[in-house]
């Protein structure tokens, strides 16, 4: 009874160090490994033992788009509140912008890794199966991945296009155009439609419609999360932060049985 009494109090302080080992980093084990902090962390995937930094990032570019409907759609109808101005809003599309570049490079470097490296670590082959089997190198694991970094990479660029259509749709307004490197990638993508020739009101059209594509992908990526193994970002994550780490030293030991009982045994 004692011994579950301190294993309780004990619960807090664990559960504190697991969620910060969760959003930290693990340590190196080799080479680029050590730089990028593995194929994993660098496109989101939930796998070793701490969370992926770009599913961080995954999760800042959501509540960026969530902060904006909560102004747009909740707060300023409802309430007249709105906050989506001045250094704020300056601010978060460069945290945002920063954010997007660091999505696409740990993408990249994760196909990288997959496609060209090839490392062993990333094999898909069974060790249990032939290689005469069907499913010995696990063809829908592949094809789930690779598709999974593809609607990535195409949800990632539809976002910098949008930010630059904007800029060229609204390069009338002061207020828009003067602040532009608060947004660096998509200022950079502004300047090269317009030099393409883009006018405004092109901008305002391709803005319109590559919305709604990229709104769409993005919604039937979510949707289709659960019945992929993609689905392991989150279910990792919640098992390393409700894990146990010392639940092997609550089991019970031999000196806690009945010795009768033991010596029958």
């Amino acid at each position: 009874m004692l011994r579950r009494l301190r294993a309780g109090a004990k619960i807090p302080a664990r559960r504190g160090a697991q969620a910060r080992g969760l959003l930290g980093s693990a340590p190196a084990r080799d080479g680029l490994r050590g730089a990028f902090a593995s194929d994993h962390r660098a496109a989101g995937y939930g796998g070793g033992r701490r969370a992926p930094p770009d599913l961080l990032r995954l999760a800042l570019l959501f509540l960026g788009t969530a902060t904006i409907t909560l102004q747009v759609d909740i707060l300023e109808p409802l309430f007249g509140i709105r906050f989506w101005q001045g250094t704020f809003y300056l601010v978060f599309s460069l945290v945002l912008d920063v954010a997007g570049v660091a999505l696409m490079a740990g993408l990249l470097y994760m196909m990288v890794r997959r496609g060209w490296l090839k490392l062993p670590k990333l094999d898909y082959a069974r060790p249990d199966r032939n290689p005469s089997d069907p499913d010995f190198d696990r063809p829908q694991y592949r094809r789930e991945d690779w598709a999974f970094l593809w609607i990535l990479i195409v949800i990632g660029v539809t976002g910098f296009v949008l930010e630059a259509a904007r800029l060229v749709w609204l390069q009338d307004r002061a207020d828009v155009w003067d602040t532009r490197w608060w947004s660096p990638v998509g200022a950079l993508l502004a300047a090269a439609m317009r030099a393409a020739g883009l006018s405004a009101s092109g901008g305002g059209l391709l803005r319109h419609g590559l919305w709604w594509f990229h709104g769409l992908i993005a919604l039937a990526l979510i949707a289709l999360m659960p019945f992929t193994k993609v689905k392991h970002i989150f279910t990792a994550a919640a098992s390393l932060l409700v894990r146990d780490p010392l639940a092997a030293q609550q089991l019970h030991t031999f000196d806690d049985l009945d010795p009768v009982a033991s010596h029958a045994s």
